[in-house]
């Protein structure tokens, strides 16, 4: 992915749409609406919604680079090397095709937004969350009673009693973190979005103590989503 510098979304928050995005190098006014759409409610449950909604635009970009790279390898086979394929060779490229749609698993939410999370990267999202002061603390803590939302820091935090990030990290550590941080995400959405009695211990209400709940994911969630719309910019 290509590396803007971080601009802060601080004071976004009364800009309207044409002057961020002549404050902020963002094109796609789609995003930029959900964006000031989520920092001008004061229901954190519906800021979390809105930022998450930013990730979301993104899901099937990774899906469609997969299969613009299946097509190319094709078309720099046949086309410009003139290769004479087989029929051998021919149903090899057709299975390809076929197996990527019947298990078709890149078309899973989970694992869409596993893609992006792992595509915005652990360092920079380490980077991020240091300039902007959110640490590793919260993240080790379960959220509304489930158990797939608590994150291993031991191996991405500094040191014991500090709490900041590491920058650098083993390579299987990092996408460990990342594939942990979108399940995170996807969960406290879920739980936000999906009220059927008996799905949950309890349902998302917007009570004090839900809303207090959310409050650092919710720093997270608008630092990768800013992040990711400055950067990927389209």
């Amino acid at each position: 992915m290509e590396e803007y510098p971080y601009i802060s979304p601080v004071n976004i928050r009364n800009t309207s749409v044409s002057d961020t995005v002549n404050i902020y190098p963002i094109k796609n006014i789609d995003l930029i609406e959900y964006f000031l759409a989520a920092e001008n409610t004061q229901y954190l449950h519906l800021k979390y919604l809105e930022y998450y909604h930013i990730l979301e635009y993104y899901f099937l970009h990774e899906t469609k680079e997969k299969i613009k790279k299946l097509l190319t390898n094709l078309f720099t086979s046949v086309v410009l090397r003139g290769e004479i394929l087989t029929d051998e060779k021919y149903y090899e490229i057709g299975k390809s095709f076929f197996d990527y749609y019947v298990h078709k698993d890149d078309f899973k939410e989970i694992e869409q937004l596993k893609g992006v999370i792992n595509e915005i990267g652990y360092q920079r999202i380490a980077e991020l969350c240091n300039e902007n002061n959110i640490t590793t603390a919260f993240l080790s803590k379960k959220k509304f009673g489930q158990d797939t939302t608590k994150i291993d820091i031991g191996e991405v935090r500094k040191k014991k009693k500090d709490e900041r990030f590491k920058t650098n990290v083993k390579q299987e550590d990092a996408k460990k973190f990342c594939d942990a941080l979108a399940e995170r995400i996807y969960k406290i959405r879920n739980h936000i979005v999906h009220t059927k009695k008996g799905e949950y211990e309890e349902i998302f209400t917007p009570n004090s103590k839900n809303l207090k709940e959310l409050k650092e994911d919710v720093s997270l969630i608008r630092t990768l989503s800013f992040s990711l719309m400055v950067s990927k910019n389209f």
